[in-house]
């Protein structure tokens, strides 16, 4: 059975969890939502000494994070943040591909 509440810092380390990002109505917005929006989601599995997940972000495509060791002293904190430093790194990479490509076509486009 799933519940919500908020992340306590402390968390340790379960084979399955969940962490949400909630957009909630600010106090000048005239909603009649009382239950919080989720924006984004992390998915968290651990095996062992690996551990995987999935994001997924309102609107977009969910992106399969690759795995990471478990160190020891991890809680969910460190392990989410190892594992969506991942994504960071991935578009740092394709950015660099992009602008590789470019100064290729460009360099042939001069001869």
């Amino acid at each position: 059975m799933a519940y919500r509440r908020p992340l306590d810092p402390e968390a340790v380390i379960k084979p399955f969890a969940t962490m949400t990002v909630e957009m909630l109505p600010s106090d000048n917005e005239e909603s009649n939502a009382e239950i919080p929006k989720t924006v984004a989601s992390l998915q968290m599995v651990v095996e062992g000494e690996l551990a995987y997940g999935d994001v997924r972000i309102e609107g977009d495509e969910s992106v399969t994070l690759g795995s990471i060791t478990v160190e020891n002293g991890d809680g969910l904190w460190e392990l989410a943040v190892r594992l969506l430093r991942q994504m960071y790194d991935f578009e740092v990479q394709r950015n660099r591909n992009i602008e590789d490509t470019n100064i290729s076509a460009m360099a042939s486009d001069a001869e």
